[in-house]
């Protein structure tokens, strides 16, 4: 561990001259920034990559591993303010799971993938373990899910069974006062985009939750079923499923949002379908392919974070598991996802667009599989690890030689088709 009184150097100037930080000059700007909201006595735990701020028994962690992805993330300009953001909600989120007895007037919906639902509990459990983690929930789609929060001028604090009770309030009560408390807030407010496509003006940080108020996307000029996209949490882009410009012109505002913004949400497209919200797929090969691109970048990001997660528990429990990383690359003819399945490695694999099966005593070389492909073979060998999002599986075991081969064949026939 270091203190905060270590490394008096220009952080500045080296983020100026090489475009980034190292985690342990992270670790210093972020301990600088929470001295000047709340002095504290704050060490750096490296192996961890944490800080522990505040005097024993009453000090608490505040892991870095999210904020440090997140500050690479933010355009460099942005990045100061960004962090102390990020910081100021950390330690006034403590400060509310402490404190502040919930009100139903402060109750209100977010939208949100269902990697962070899971993702922001494990870390509110790490940091705080004595907090009300079990936060409830309604899908959306496949990838979105509805969760309630207590909102204040200074945090964001998610609803969970403790603070039902402190309401005295079931989860469909709490739900329907959230919605109630939204529309309220919520003026027609849209900017049209040509095409009868929409970009929301609220600029609250709730314009994605606006997605639940249907009548409200039903009063736009839309022909046939609408459509929706919430890149990231302030931003909510409606289109028509008729209209292909349209759904060209906000899939490509939705890709740019995410180079200048940091706090993503989902590449999923929804469409509205007797007032419920479903998947969509979409046919333009323009907006399959930026789609797919949204989709490689975003899993990348919250598989990362769970690495994080995973690899910190496991470690803590003495466990040796491999948690294999979701490996990203771009080529010419677009975006493509990897990861290693290595033979007589215990691990837990993502799920991506390929496969690469390694023995590095085989004299065959490395197979690079489509994962459609693999799983028809290998099924056997994959167990979905449970309670993880998003998903891994368990490795048992390494395909023999014929299998190998097997799947060689059937890639090569597929890709010349």
């Amino acid at each position: 561990m270091i203190s905060s009184e270590i490394g008096e150097i220009n952080l500045g100037l080296i983020e100026l001259l090489t475009g980034s930080l190292s985690q342990k000059d992270f670790a210093k700007k972020a301990t600088k920034v929470i001295n000047s909201i709340a002095p504290s006595k704050v060490l750096f735990d490296e192996a961890q990559f944490a800080l522990r701020v505040g005097e024993e028994p009453e000090s608490h962690w505040i892991y870095l591993g999210n904020f440090y992805a997140e500050y690479l993330r933010t355009p460099r300009l942005k990045r100061d303010p960004a962090l102390r953001t990020m910081v100021s909600n950390q330690i006034t989120q403590k400060q509310a799971y402490e404190d502040n007895a919930p009100t139903k007037e402060t109750l209100l919906p977010v939208v949100r993938d269902r990697a962070h639902s899971w993702i922001s509990q494990m870390q509110i459990k790490k940091a705080m373990p004595s907090a009300s983690i079990a936060m409830q929930g309604k899908p959306v789609g496949e990838d979105h899910m509805s969760l309630l929060v207590l909102d204040s001028p200074t945090a964001m604090r998610y609803v969970g069974e403790k603070e039902l009770a402190g309401l005295g309030l079931s989860f469909e009560a709490a739900y329907e006062e959230a919605i109630h408390n939204l529309r309220a807030i919520s003026p027609d407010k849209w900017l049209s985009l040509g095409n009868h496509a929409y970009v929301g003006q609220w600029g609250d940080t709730y314009d994605c939750s606006r997605l639940l108020l249907t009548d409200l996307i039903h009063r736009l000029d839309i022909s046939g079923r609408p459509i929706v996209i919430t890149p990231c949490r302030g931003i909510l882009l409606v289109a028509s499923e008729n209209n292909i410009e349209g759904q060209q012109i906000i899939m490509q505002l939705a890709n740019s949002a995410l180079e200048d913004n940091s706090r993503w949400t989902s590449p999923e497209v929804l469409v509205l379908d007797n007032e419920r919200w479903e998947p969509f797929e979409l046919t333009d090969p323009f907006c399959l392919s930026v789609q797919k691109e949204m989709i490689v970048k975003m899993r990348k990001s919250v598989y990362d974070q769970q690495k994080v997660i995973l690899d910190e528990a496991h470690k803590a429990e003495g466990k040796d598991i491999f948690v294999a990383t979701f490996m990203a690359y771009k080529k010419s003819e677009g975006f493509m996802s990897i990861a290693t399945w290595s033979k007589d490695v215990d691990a837990w694999l993502p799920q991506t667009e390929f496969i690469v099966f390694v023995d590095a005593n085989a004299t065959v070389p490395s197979a690079m599989i489509p994962w459609d492909l693999a799983i028809q073979h290998v099924r056997s060998l994959m167990t979905p690890v449970p309670g993880v999002i998003p998903a891994r599986f368990e490795l048992k075991g390494f395909p023999d030689v014929e299998i190998l081969h097997a799947m060689t064949a059937a890639t090569e026939t597929h890709q010349s088709n």
